[in-house]
Formats: C-alpha cells, sequence, structure tokens
C-alpha cells in the first residue's frame, strides 16, 4: 500500500491506464498528453472547456527520439517563466459538489511523508505551491473554491464553500526526486451516502487522505481554474506536467471507494459480509504499524482491509495487527460484541465511514474512539442503530482534532445512564449543538464530561433541561477557559446534585461570580 514511486513499471501502470480509462468513462471534460503548449487548447477530448495557457512551458521530451518513455510527453515550468494552464469558466469542467482532477507530474526535489521538501520547517502558512485551484483569492482562497497544494503540511486539497472550509492532508507519500507520479483528486456530495467519504486525494492509486466533510452545491460559474498557478505565497514551482484529466463526475473505479468498496489496487473489498458492518479509514504512515481493538464478550469479525484473511473473534481482549506498509486502509468490523474500542493505534483513525452498524449486543461505548487524535469529525448518525446504549464511558477523550459534535448524536440513545469522561480533553472542540441531551432522558451522571475542552465556547440554553435525573455534574466543564454566556445553574435542582468543580477556572462565564463556591 505504499505511495512511493520510482520504478519506470510503476509509471507504466498508472500513466497509461489513466489515458485509457478516459476513453472508457462518462463525464469527461477535457482531457490532454501534455506534448506541447498546443495540445493544452487542443485536447485529446475537451474542446469545449477552452482551456488556455499563460506565461511559458519548454517541452520535457526529445522531440527526435522515438523511444518515448512509459510516463509519455510533458511540458516543463520552470521557476523562471510562471506558465499556467487555465479556464476562465470552471463549471465547464465539473460543480462544486461533485468533480474530479487527475495528473501526472515530476518535481526536482523529493515528497517526503508528503511534504515538498523545499517546504520542509516553513513557518509561513501561506507559502505554498498551488497544484490547480478555482477561485484562489490574491493571498488567500476564497469562497465558493476549491485547490490543492503542495504545503508545510503536506498535499492538501480544501473545499471552500458555505458549508465551511474543510481540508483533508496527505501525510504519507514519498516520492523521489525527478520521479514521475499519478496524482487523483475526487469530491461528490451527490448521491453518496451521508456516512461515507466524500473527498480522496490518491498518489499513484492508493488511497492517501480522505474525508467525509460537508461541500455545499455553490455556484463556480464564471470563477476560473488554473493549474500550476499559485497566487498568493510562492508564485512558481519548478515540475514536469505530462497529462491532465478532468471529469464532472466521479471515475466508475474512484466511485467504488466512495460506496466503502474497492479495487485490488485499494484496500480489500469485505463483500463477503454484505452491507452490514461498520467501517472506518485509517492512514498508517510508518511500516509494520500496529493498530488493536479491545472487544467485549465478542463473536466478531474485522476485515483489517491489507488483504489479509479476515479475523473472527470469538474470546475478549486486545487484538492486534500489524500492517506491513504505509497506506490508507478501510477496516471493517461486523458481528456481536458488548463492547470495543480502539485500544492502540487509534491515532491512525481519520474518518469514521459509516454509522455503527451490524454490530449486534452493544450496551456500551468504554473508550471507542478515546485518544483518537487524527479524527476531525463525528458522522450525524453515528450512533442511531445502538439503542440500547447505557454508557458512553470516554468514548471520545482526548480526541483533539475534534472539533465540533453533530445535532441529534444521542438522539436513539434513551437508555444511557452515564456520559462520564465522554469528551474530556477534546482541546479543539468549539460547540456543543442544542438539544444534544434532549432524548436521554435516564442520565445520573456527566462527571467530567467536557473536562478541559478549552475552545469550548458556550454551553447551550437547556442543555441538560430533559435529564431530570442527574446526580453528579462534577467537574463538567472543568478548565473550559473559553467559555462565554451564562453557566445553567444546576446548583438549584432539587434535590442539589454533586456539582463539585463543574465550572472550575471559567472565568469568563457572565454569571461567574454567581456560582457557588462548591461548584467552581
Amino acid at each position: 500500500m505504499s505511495s512511493s514511486s520510482s520504478s519506470s513499471s510503476s509509471s507504466e501502470q498508472y500513466s497509461t491506464s489513466t489515458s485509457s480509462a478516459v476513453f472508457e468513462e462518462e463525464g469527461v471534460t477535457y482531457y490532454s498528453n501534455l506534448k506541447n503548449v498546443n495540445s493544452i487548447n487542443n485536447p485529446v477530448m475537451g474542446e469545449d472547456a477552452g482551456m488556455r495557457y499563460s506565461g511559458y512551458f519548454d517541452m520535457a521530451w526529445d522531440r527526435n527520439s522515438l523511444d518515448i518513455d512509459y510516463e509519455g510527453y510533458g511540458l516543463r515550468k520552470s521557476i523562471n517563466n510562471k506558465g499556467a494552464i487555465y479556464c476562465n469558466d470552471a463549471s465547464r469542467l465539473f460543480s462544486m459538489s461533485r468533480g474530479y482532477v487527475g495528473m501526472t507530474l515530476s518535481l526536482p526535489n523529493p515528497i517526503k511523508e508528503g511534504v515538498y521538501m523545499p517546504l520542509l520547517d516553513d513557518i509561513n502558512e501561506l507559502n505554498e505551491y498551488i497544484l490547480w485551484g478555482v477561485n484562489n483569492g490574491l493571498y488567500t482562497p476564497s469562497t465558493p473554491g476549491l485547490y490543492s497544494a503542495l504545503t508545510p503540511r503536506g498535499i492538501e486539497f480544501t473545499t471552500f464553500t458555505t458549508g465551511g472550509r474543510h481540508t483533508i492532508t496527505d501525510s504519507i507519500s514519498d516520492i523521489d526526486a525527478n520521479t514521475s507520479f499519478f496524482i487523483e483528486f475526487a469530491w461528490d456530495s451527490d448521491e453518496i451516502d451521508e456516512y461515507l467519504v466524500r473527498s480522496i486525494i490518491r498518489v499513484n492509486r492508493v488511497v492517501v487522505a480522505a474525508g467525509n466533510q460537508p461541500i455545499a452545491s455553490d455556484s463556480i460559474d464564471d470563477f476560473g481554474f488554473y493549474v500550476l498557478n499559485t497566487p498568493f505565497g510562492y508564485s512558481n514551482m519548478e515540475c514536469i506536467i505530462r497529462n491532465l484529466s478532468i471529469y464532472n463526475i466521479v471515475p466508475r473505479e474512484m466511485r467504488d471507494l466512495f460506496e466503502s468498496s474497492s479495487s485490488e489496487s485499494e484496500v480489500t473489498s469485505m463483500s463477503s459480509l454484505g452491507d452490514d458492518y461498520s467501517s472506518f479509514l485509517f492512514s498508517i504512515d510508518s511500516p509494520s504499524f500496529v493498530v488493536s481493538i479491545t472487544f467485549v464478550n465478542p463473536d466478531i469479525y474485522v476485515d483489517w482491509g491489507d488483504g489479509s484473511e479476515v479475523e473472527n473473534y470469538t474470546y475478549g481482549g486486545e487484538k492486534s495487527h500489524s500492517y506491513s506498509s504505509t497506506g490508507s486502509y478501510v477496516l471493517k468490523i461486523y458481528g456481536e460484541c458488548s463492547n470495543f474500542a480502539f485500544s492502540s493505534g487509534g491515532g491512525k483513525l481519520t474518518s469514521i465511514l459509516s454509522p455503527i452498524r451490524g454490530i449486534d449486543g452493544l450496551i456500551t461505548f468504554d473508550e471507542t474512539f478515546s485518544f483518537c487524535t487524527s479524527l476531525t469529525a463525528i458522522p450525524t448518525g453515528l450512533f442511531d442503530n445502538c439503542p440500547n446504549i447505557v454508557r458512553f464511558g470516554s468514548t471520545f477523550a482526548a480526541c483533539t482534532s475534534l472539533t465540533a459534535i453533530p445535532t441529534g448524536l444521542f438522539d436513539n440513545c434513551p437508555n444511557v445512564m452515564s456520559f462520564e469522561v465522554i469528551f474530556n480533553g477534546c482541546t479543539s472542540l468549539t460547540t456543543i449543538p442544542t438539544g444534544l441531551f434532549d432524548n436521554c432522558p435516564s442520565v445520573t451522571s456527566f462527571f467530567l464530561s467536557f473536562l478541559s475542552c478549552t475552545s469550548l465556547t458556550a454551553i447551550p440554553t437547556g442543555l441538560f433541561d430533559n435529564c431530570p435525573n442527574v446526580t453528579d455534574f462534577r467537574s463538567t466543564f472543568n478548565t473550559c477557559s473559553s467559555l462565554v454566556g451564562n453557566a445553567p445553574d444546576l446548583w438549584n435542582r432539587v434535590p442539589e446534585p454533586n456539582g463539585e468543580n463543574c465550572f472550575y477556572e471559567c472565568f469568563g462565564l457572565s454569571n461567574y461570580s454567581g456560582i457557588p463556591l462548591y461548584w467552581k
């Protein structure tokens, strides 16, 4: 599953398959083998797109040679000429809600763990090399827009819509200098199950980043589409571009990935298990990395996603698997257990790709996603199929990249009695949705539930109104130092719950001075 590209045979595989795929798929809006600058305005397909170029490109192949290598032709962009490819109306190529851009490039310096080496340790976040983009501003990208770039953080793909700005990052790929690699970007918010992947980066046919963030269907009519043009930060990037393909749909073999299945070259399918399973995306960035899951009372099946046999575990405890190479893997679980938790390696979990389904007998989610530090989002409806849960204990504790909680997350969990430590240490969490606990009338404890959520800015009005049986609010919002507005007057409940240190060091609360000493 390595995304490294270093041999001519691998170049042959991805370059030739790209060319043939264009003629097999519907939805191609532009395709060109870039032989010379005339091949930009006279592509193999998509003349109606009106693609043009600016600046200057050199041919990157010997016109006197009949032995064109497997990587094809190519145009060389040097740091002195500012060459760019563009279309004045991106809507001729794709929409904000669905599309695909693929290109074969080679760079004069290597990429290590997704970072182009000239950008390594660059502290200026504006210093990026744009691979392609729509509506890039003079200094920052504008909305609505999309763009991909080489950045000090890795290869990034950003969607910037009224639904928010979201970025997925390749921090895996290792690519040698002066070695061609095929890189693809695909996104889709139409006809895709809301729980599944909506944007993908692939390098040499290997998924290196994916995300299920929302993409709004904003119009990009009359906004320009640019390739290899960086309007902010660095203005030039030395490279060779060998081909460019653009679709207004997601190509067929990539759509399989969006639907949490795959081809042989990608993550292994679990077709024998049907669709009734829970799936999770792991991005493994070092060989022999071990992921472990702890099961309680299991008769459970796990597809580790790397082509190994599906495992059936019938006794409890920690079950481990070592991944021999780097890459992105879809891990799938189904069967029966009363609790499961990613007990080791959870920091490599980047996306939850489905609701929890296909796992019978669940009664708790204790530490299930704790310390999953790369997890940035919780899918809407994650627990909709889990009506028998009685405890969410430390479920998302120390998920330090998690920024939000979806509305209605616990609406179908009416039997929960404890949310102890559930979001403890989620330092990037900024909001709590209104009505989060409205359908949880049996809860008795919120002990440490939001402890040290230092970015949390407000407590929604009536958050605990439908939880009349709570006896323990100890340290619920302890050291939530960014809280403003009023704290709920939980101390006025009859009988009074245990509220020791509930609002400890929440100095920004408007009614902080009126909170009883014991509660702060």
